[in-house]
């Protein structure tokens, strides 16, 4: 006789919450309302090593000015972050991107990597050119190693402005991008 180690009564809910986010995943995908940006700032994860393996938490940022090194997302000495959203142009024409960070950064606009900033470069920027208040998706992946210069800081500048903080109010976030946030939570990927 096989003994189970417990019931299918206490299964069950664990495959009904599995089974819930990829059916939300796959209602997203044609639903066009729901992968609009609509919530304010980006969505992160925050993983308890590098590149992106053993998500931890969920958090919100409202710019992405991090010093880490006051107050980590994560204890220990190697973790790593993701941070989703969209982010509103507000010119017409060629915006230049900065990173600054002593870490591993990639940022991507649009699916495509911007800017793939080494732990070797202090800055580094890349110029993309956008539409006047028109949403672009965007993702950071962002490697801590070693605990040593945990911050990030991302600026743009355009054509009669300078390099500046980019305004919370042109960050925000999808419906999906949260759920997708809380899969990665819940499911581990």
């Amino acid at each position: 006789m096989i003994y189970l180690p417990y019931h299918w009564q206490h299964i069950l809910p664990l495959y009904e919450q599995e089974y819930q986010v990829y059916a939300d995943e796959m209602i997203h995908k044609n639903v066009p309302t729901l992968i609009n940006p609509s919530r304010n700032g980006w969505v992160g994860v925050c993983f308890g090593s590098p590149d992106l393996v053993n998500p931890k938490k969920i958090f919100y940022a409202k710019k992405v000015e991090f010093d880490w090194d006051v107050n980590p997302p994560e204890e220990g000495r190697n973790w790593s972050v993701l941070l989703t959203g969209f982010i509103q142009s507000p010119v017409n024409g060629e915006l230049k991107f900065y990173v600054s960070s002593q870490q591993n950064v990639k940022f991507f606009v649009q699916d495509k990597i911007l800017i793939d900033k080494s732990s070797e470069q202090k800055e580094t920027f890349a110029t993309i050119y956008m539409k006047k208040d028109q949403w672009y998706p965007v993702r950071i992946e962002y490697d801590n190693i070693d605990f040593v210069g945990s911050n990030i800081e991302i600026f743009w500048s355009w054509s009669d402005h300078q390099k500046q903080s980019i305004n919370a109010e042109r960050l925000k976030h999808s419906e999906y991008q949260n759920k997708k946030a809380n899969r990665t939570l819940v499911l581990g990927f």
